[in-house]
């Protein structure tokens, strides 16, 4: 009996961890995406369709663990409630504004071209407001070495310098970005595994 609970705890934890790791994957893989254009432009951007179902399965499980901390919390914790509504219709934005702007090209370009876009710069201040609002939940669930996921305000800084005119100046810029984005939600993602976290979840 006592195995069995330890099993499903773990299991548990493992499924409130799975929606960053998955994120972690896929923003990793932008990362790679970008460094192979700035490499060549002859690349094909078909395998990138892939992400699209795990990045919206990321989103769908990050807002239901901020929900159950919401829940859970005796303190009634408003911040996890708001970052759990808003993940899901702003991570939607984001990717219709990208399909809306990927539907009028027709060459891909060196990403320090994409610099200064308004459409790009749009999808990061969205990206940026609901980023900083999972750090922050994040914050107040963490200690020691998971608190590292502060890490995650240096990756907004540094891709929202980026897309708005950095590129230009240093264009693995922005690939750096998503790569400090990618290692502070997988730093996240096992905060959860592990049962770090300090408050409670329903």
């Amino acid at each position: 009996m006592i195995k069995t609970r330890v099993q499903t705890m773990e299991l548990i934890r493992l499924v409130r961890g799975s929606g960053f790791f998955l994120s972690s994957v896929v923003t990793a893989s932008i990362g790679i995406m970008l460094l192979e254009i700035i490499k060549s432009t002859d690349v094909s951007l078909f395998w990138m369709v892939l992400i699209v179902p795990i990045f919206f399965g990321s989103l769908v499980l990050r807002s239901r663990v901020w929900l159950s901390l919401y829940r859970g919390s005796g303190d009634k914790f408003l911040l996890a409630l708001f970052t759990a509504l808003v993940l899901i219709p702003a991570g939607t934005a984001i990717f219709i504004l990208f399909a809306i702007y990927a539907s009028s090209q027709t060459i891909l370009l060196n990403p320090a071209e994409y610099t200064g876009v308004g459409t790009l710069v749009a999808m990061g201040i969205i990206w940026s407001v609901y980023s900083l609002m999972e750090m922050a939940c994040s914050y107040n669930l963490f200690k020691g070495i998971f608190a590292l996921s502060k890490l995650i305000i240096v990756a907004i800084v540094l891709a929202d310098l980026s897309l708005a005119f950095l590129m230009r100046v240093f264009v693995y810029a922005l690939p750096i970005a998503m790569f400090l984005l990618a290692a502070s939600t997988l730093i996240i993602g096992l905060g959860f595994a592990l049962g770090k976290e300090r408050m409670r979840f329903a």
